[in-house]
């Protein structure tokens, strides 16, 4: 047993209180009513009861106190709200569908109304109504009655994101369930991998609600919206690719536009799998792009997409007198680089140039005896395996031929990582001289435009930010649907909630598309196969009428009592 309004402590402070009030109640003097009598009998003791000027008497009905006290005690309690819990009652977790995909004609309200109904046959104590939106929120909890689940459905709309109900299974799966057992029944159309069936924990069983019939046909959605390296090579520019999904895709029209400015030379292929978009040398100024479906379809959430471009401004290097000539000349026809006089973004000098204090620097060293190849240095050097990975791959070592240049070398080469306050890169000066084939390969251009952009901090463009899918860029903590959230503040992947524009402490944006095939196309979900209808079982509910017809019973004897004069 337990109280849903009160607590304990609370409620029995109010019986206390009552209990006082009720006993001072029963002692107050009775005020005496004039009455013609035919006998002086009794005036004696009249006279002698009128004369004691007190307030209260001695204490004379307690019958009477104790069915008052009764009846009292069961209003407060009724107030309380008392519930019937046992652990070993079965748990009802009713998940609600509120991605995009719900938008398909009254798809949403027609989960909400089955919901409603599932909910009122089930007991309120042990049955709870979750929302699988851009984050899992309860709408109803354990114990709250079905209008404030009406009432808070009323104003919802479908969220713009991709599915969530498998990520919300795991989420309600994270802790065991009660002796009784968990069942989770799903009302939308969320796809469920079959596998995640084998990770929920002992005594947890899930079920889809049968779908009701709706329309999926006459659609066209933007699946896909992502940039990638210009291919004319322009450091300053990118090619844009938009991606447009859905039965009416080839028959559909699309504006995209830069800061409200239509693009030109926009190029339409039709592919396999939709109609493609491709915007070339688009200029990455950190421009808004916009791309919108034009006309009316079954499905709007999934019409218009946005992007971020990204800002691309030339690297500026200053170039040493000690650097050899190969070097010079792969940086010079480098897109992405800018050779300077003064005041560089990245300094490349030879074992003789002067270093610039604060500057990241790419140094050719001398190959003695006990030095490495190649030696990154940087800060952040707290997981050194996993940062030596890191530093192998984004400089592009792979593509060298090792072995070659260890037999050249007559020694091993290696990649060693150090720590330093100012990243830098070093590499053996002679790598670079007519005596390696290393300078003639196409590993070489590959390694030095890598290092230059490494040094810079030049992050690797993100195709695209789809809701629902990890982010690849590494921001400072986000700010969105006005509140901060942090980026990957426990070592978990972050991925973008829903459609949206985020913005960082340090002012860079992104803009998040929805971008989801499953809502576009309409795709058929995986399906668990129905369970039995569960018993409603007690509710809690069912004890106020029992308790106020106990509290009317104890007053029809109290009247009753009275009325035969076996109580005063």
């Amino acid at each position: 047993m337990s109280l849903t309004w009160l607590s304990g402590a609370v409620f029995a402070a109010g019986l206390a209180a009552l209990a006082a009030l009720l006993f001072a109640m029963q002692r107050l003097r009775v005020r005496h009513r004039d009455v013609e009598v035919v006998t002086t009998l009794f005036w004696k003791a009249a006279v002698k009861d009128t004369r004691a000027r007190v307030f209260v008497q001695r204490f004379r009905h307690p019958l009477a106190y104790a069915l008052i006290l009764a009846s009292a005690s069961l209003v407060w309690w009724a107030v309380a709200g008392p519930r019937l819990a046992s652990r070993s009652e079965v748990e009802h977790v009713l998940v609600v569908d509120g991605s995009a995909g719900m938008g398909w004609g009254s798809r949403l309200r027609d989960a909400l109304a089955a919901t409603t109904e599932r909910a009122r046959a089930l007991p309120r104590e042990s049955t709870r109504v979750v929302l699988a939106g851009a984050r899992l929120e309860t709408m109803l909890d354990f114990g709250e009655e079905l209008p404030l689940f009406e009432r808070r459905a009323a104003a919802l709309e479908v969220a713009p994101c991709p599915s969530t109900v498998q990520r919300a299974l795991l989420a309600l799966c994270a802790t065991a369930a009660p002796s009784g057992g968990r069942r989770i029944e799903i009302f939308g159309d969320g796809p469920i991998d079959p596998a995640v069936a084998d990770l929920l924990p002992p005594g947890t069983t899930i079920a889809r609600a049968e779908p009701v019939a709706a329309s999926r046909a006459g659609n066209a959605g933007i699946v896909s919206l992502g940039i990638e390296e210009a291919a004319s090579g322009a450091w300053d520019r990118v090619d844009v690719l938009v991606r447009v999904g859905g039965e009416l895709a080839s028959t559909c029209e699309l504006s995209l536009t830069l800061d409200g400015t239509p693009l030109a030379n926009v190029q339409r292929d039709q592919g396999s799998d939709g109609v493609e978009w491709l915007a070339r040398d688009v200029a990455a100024l950190g421009g808004t792009l916009d791309a919108r479906v034009l006309g009316a379809d079954a499905l709007a959430a999934d019409d218009g997409a946005t992007l971020v471009l990204p800002v691309r401004p030339r690297i500026r290097v200053q170039v040493g007198a000690g650097v050899p000539s190969r070097v010079d000349s792969a940086l010079r026809f480098d897109p992405g680089v800018e050779l300077v006089e003064a005041d560089p973004d990245v300094l490349v000098r030879g074992a003789g140039d002067a270093q610039l204090a604060g500057v990241p620097t790419l140094e050719l060293t001398d190959a003695t005896e006990g030095t490495s190849a190649f030696v990154v240095r940087r800060a952040d050097v707290d997981d050194p395996d996993a940062r030596l990975r890191e530093a192998f791959a984004a400089l592009g070592l792979g593509e060298i031929d090792s072995t070659a240049l260890a037999d050249q070398a007559g020694r091993e080469i290696e990649l060693t990582l150090e720590p330093a306050a100012t990243p830098s890169i070093s590499m053996w000066g002679a790598l670079a001289g007519p005596d390696y084939d290393f300078a003639r390969s196409r590993a070489f251009p590959l390694f030095l435009a890598r290092a230059v952009r490494v040094l810079a901090g030049v992050e690797e463009l993100a195709f695209e930010a789809a809701a629902g899918r990890a982010a690849d860029v590494q921001l400072a903590p986000l700010q969105g649907d006005g509140a901060r959230r942090a980026l990957d503040s426990l070592g978990a992947e972050f991925r973008w909630p829903r459609a949206q524009s985020w913005s960082s402490s340090s002012g860079a944006r992104v803009q998040a598309a929805l971008l989801d095939p499953q809502a576009t196309h309409a795709l058929e979900s995986s399906t668990v196969p129905p369970r039995e209808s569960a018993s409603p079982g007690a509710s809690s509910a069912e004890l106020l009428p029992w308790i106020v017809l106990a509290a009317l019973g104890l007053l029809a004897l109290e009247w009753w009592l009275v009325r035969t004069e076996r109580m005063p």
